[in-house]
């Protein structure tokens, strides 16, 4: 079985027409940290049930927040995983990153560096080439949270994408609103479909925690999320609270979008 199996309802989720849902529901860093965590739980008991084994999952580690937080609640639930990393140098934000994180929860780790003579119609094939060579079948992935809880530039800068649109006669809270809603309805076409349809390529099964998450984080208000120029305010408390490192918090989106991006590469003489 390959394809995107957990959670098992994921099409149903991804038909809502909007990211938010009534009555809003706030949360505190321990709710979010609880909900993330039964979602990990519900992950392991159905990919025991599937596959009748214990077979090491592989976790594409970006060494930003989200696979960061995604790390450390696996590693606290005593799941069985090693960290891939992929990036176009070894100075690339996500090696250098994700390598920090992966010393600090003491996990395996697989790097791949890339050069410019790699070529992929799709950075997710790279990802799951890349884990099957390894000889893994499983992976977690963070997609759907940067759409849930305001992951994009756009989010606090409305009128900043072309993507998706919003109507600026509204007020910016109701602009934002649209915008998140249009990265939401977007999310199938954009990752949903390549992950899904390339990871049944190579026999890959997919389990995405923060996608099974959506349905209760959809109750959380805009305060939360974005305001200002924060993006993903709960979640970058939470990572405090996890002690994640501070150079880490602070750092520039990237991700398996920007697998050949150098123009944010890490100074060479930092030191972390």
């Amino acid at each position: 079985m390959a394809g995107i199996i957990y959670p098992r309802d994921w099409r149903e989720i991804l038909a809502l027409k909007s990211v938010f849902a009534d009555p809003p529901r706030p949360m505190n860093t321990a709710d979010l940290d609880s909900l993330i965590t039964v979602k990990i739980q519900e992950m392991a008991r159905l990919f025991e049930e599937k596959f009748f084994d214990q077979e090491k999952y592989a976790l594409a580690l970006s060494g930003g927040l989200d696979s960061s937080i995604l790390a450390i609640l696996l590693s606290r639930q005593n799941v069985n995983f090693t960290a891939f990393t992929i990036g176009a140098g070894k100075r690339h934000p996500d090696i250098v990153f994700a390598n920090m994180i992966a010393r600090k929860l003491r996990i395996e780790t697989v790097v791949c560096v890339l050069d410019d003579s790699y070529k992929r119609a799709d950075n997710y094939e790279t990802l799951f080439e890349l884990v099957k060579a390894n000889g893994f079948s499983h992976v977690i992935n963070g997609d759907a949270i940067d759409e849930i809880m305001g992951g994009y530039w756009a989010h606090v800068s409305p009128t900043s994408t072309k993507k998706v649109t919003a109507d600026a006669s509204l007020t910016i809270e109701n602009q934002r609103r649209q915008i998140f809603d249009g990265f939401w309805q977007r999310l199938y076409a954009d990752h949903i479909e390549p992950l899904d349809r390339f990871a049944a390529k190579y026999g890959i099964s997919v389990a995405l925690p923060y996608l099974a998450a959506a349905p209760e984080l959809m109750h959380l208000p805009l305060g939360q999320r974005a305001a200002d120029k924060r993006r993903k305010i709960l979640m970058r408390q939470l990572g405090e609270t996890l002690d994640l490192p501070k150079e880490l918090l602070q750092r520039p989106k990237l991700g398996l979008c920007n697998l050949f991006s150098r123009g944010n590469e890490i100074n060479r003489k930092k030191t972390f």
